[in-house]
């Protein structure tokens, strides 16, 4: 894969990323079923697992989480789901290694 692919499926992973972003965002909300929850980690999987075949990380956190309390909490719930995310800062990130060239770092909003 070239690097004009490659920079061409980034963006369509990004795309789906935010799309992610927001159903976990919702899924979080403390009035949220469990259901919608674990349909958006499994979402999160499969999109992990197509950013892990180009060599990438996401680490996603949520800007509707104002504290540290609400991140622990979200974190909590994903871990019981089996969802492996970093709740970091208030950005999504998708980062190649800088050797190959290719980096792409999506905001939320």
């Amino acid at each position: 894969m070239n690097a004009g692919a490659i920079k061409k499926r980034i963006k369509g992973l990004e795309k789906k990323l935010g799309k992610v972003t927001a159903s976990i965002e919702a899924a979080g909300q403390k009035d949220a079923s469990t259901s919608l929850f674990h349909g958006a980690v499994q979402e999160l999987k499969t999109l992990q697992a197509e950013f892990e075949e180009l060599n990438m990380e996401v680490r996603l956190v949520s800007p509707t989480m104002k504290n540290n309390h609400d991140r622990q909490d979200i974190y909590r719930r994903m871990s019981q789901l089996g969802g492996r995310i970093n709740a970091i800062n208030r950005r999504v990130m998708a980062k190649m290694p800088s050797q190959r060239g290719v980096q792409g770092v999506l905001n939320q909003q």
